[in-house]
């Protein structure tokens, strides 16, 4: 079967999303009367950018500068390279010959932040889900605005919500790719597999969580893992899956019905108004 995958809202949204975030910042920046602000959380910088790139963010009056090491830095700068306002540096802990035309700041991690956070006047920063170390190099330094940071991640924009809806219908198409071919005899590891190959073909950048599939007496457990055990006519089989795009993921549960289901699972599943039971498993 060959599958087309949109890519109708690639780059141009990935800018766009970019630029309606930092522009939330600049204008945080603002109303705070900070002379700017740095994001040291990995949460936070891949909300921000949209990809995880093991960076340091800093957002000032004269533009916004992303910190990243040497080896993520020409992946920072592809990724970035149509907002004009972002300075891309990879900095350099140890020495190494780096291309002459690369942006370097010749330092670790501790020593950008404290060269970030050295301006007279106050810094905001973010400090939920830091480590010890870099709580004590950032406290009493800056303020801290983590409350309002997540105030405006959780405030999404037209254009985030169309990259959420866009994760939904990955998953679900995946699922609908998947499910015709569920039948008795594969095991949960295998469908598993399936339903992730699925999701990387529909266009998923990686999976929001891992790929649950549990039958049988397995699909009592809120939280399964696949395992080895064969599915069959008698299980009803939960899949939970979800997709990635751009940041942004998607959750879904969805179960199967064996066509030889006992009274008891059914009753358990209540009347079966609201089931499908026509879609039971296949015969192999």
């Amino acid at each position: 079967m060959l599958i087309i995958v949109g890519v109708a809202m690639g780059s141009g949204l990935v800018s766009k999303i970019l630029e309606e975030k930092l522009a939330k910042l600049s204008k945080l920046v603002e109303e705070l009367s900070l002379k700017g602000l740095i994001i040291v959380s990995e949460s936070m910088n891949r909300w921000i950018l949209g990809k995880s790139l093991s960076s340091v963010v800093s957002v000032k009056p004269d533009g916004v500068r992303v910190y990243v090491p040497v080896l993520e830095y020409t992946r920072a700068l592809d990724h970035l390279s149509g907002i004009r306002s972002i300075e891309v540096i990879a900095y350099q802990r140890y020495p190494l010959d780096v291309p002459e035309n690369f942006n370097v700041f010749k330092g670790g991690l501790e020593d950008l932040i404290r060269r970030e956070v050295s301006v007279k006047g106050a810094i905001g920063c973010d400090l939920s889900y830091l480590g010890k170390r870099m709580l004590e190099i950032l406290m009493g330094r800056c303020v801290d605005i983590s409350e309002d940071l997540w105030a405006i991640r959780a405030s999404k924009s037209q254009s985030e919500l169309e990259a959420i809806s866009k994760a939904a219908e990955i998953a679900s198409r995946a699922y609908l790719d998947v499910v015709e071919g569920i039948h008795e005899g594969i095991s949960e590891r295998e469908l598993a597999g399936d339903i992730d190959r699925a999701l990387r073909r529909r266009g998923s950048e990686g999976y929001a969580f891992p790929t649950i599939v549990a039958s049988g007496p397995n699909a009592s457990y809120p939280h399964a893992e696949p395992s080895d055990r064969v599915i069959s006519e008698g299980d009803a089989v939960v899949i939970d899956m979800g997709a990635v795009y751009m940041g942004y993921v998607s959750d879904m549960t969805r179960m199967v019905i064996g066509k030889k289901i006992d009274q008891e699972v059914r009753k358990a599943l209540g009347s079966g108004k609201d089931i499908s039971w026509s879609q039971g498993l296949r015969d192999r």
